[in-house]
């Protein structure tokens, strides 16, 4: 049977990271839950607005982005040829809060994991979502492709496009 505050969390990519973090902030019990072997160098540059950074320092995490990132004043956009086609302001940290970053996904993702990890909340790899059992008045049953089940009291999906959690858990 679920503990009452637990919550499972399908996709451990940029967003399930967070969430169980300020879930775990919030008294619940997170497990994050992942199709893939583990943490990838997928993906290529994400530029994180100031409102981006203001969430993750609010997860106690900003530091260690700008750290694995580069601070960015300025967006620019150039043709092949390098020359510049525009530019505009990347977002004033004293207006903000905080400076716009740009950072690898990958590097990302791995200050996240890191985070989770040293804050003891599992996190389970090569586990497949593939089906979900709400019973009135019981508990919640969510199924793997690999021989695992677990009865979660909350449940997310947090996995983009046309993932099997994203696509079970909006029908």
């Amino acid at each position: 049977m679920p503990n009452a505050n637990r919550a499972l969390i399908i996709g451990g990519g940029v967003a399930g990271p967070v969430l169980a973090l300020f879930l775990r902030r919030a008294g619940f019990a997170p497990e994050i839950f992942e199709a893939t072997s583990g943490p990838t160098a997928a993906g290529g540059a994400l530029g994180l607005a100031p409102n981006g950074m203001n969430v993750l320092a609010a997860a106690d995490l900003v530091e260690q982005v700008r750290d694995a990132g580069v601070t960015a004043s300025k967006w620019m956009f150039e043709n092949q040829a390098g020359k510049v086609l525009a530019w505009c302001p990347a977002g004033d940290p004293a207006r903000h809060g905080q400076p716009t970053v740009m950072i690898g996904r990958a590097d990302l993702h791995r200050v996240l994991v890191e985070q989770v990890q040293e804050e003891g909340i599992p996190m389970h790899f090569n586990k497949s979502f593939v089906s979900l059992s709400d019973t009135p008045g019981k508990s919640v049953v969510a199924q793997f492709s690999q021989p695992f089940t677990t009865f979660p009291a909350y449940l997310s999906g947090v996995s983009v496009g046309r993932s099997s959690s994203a696509m079970l858990l909006t029908r």
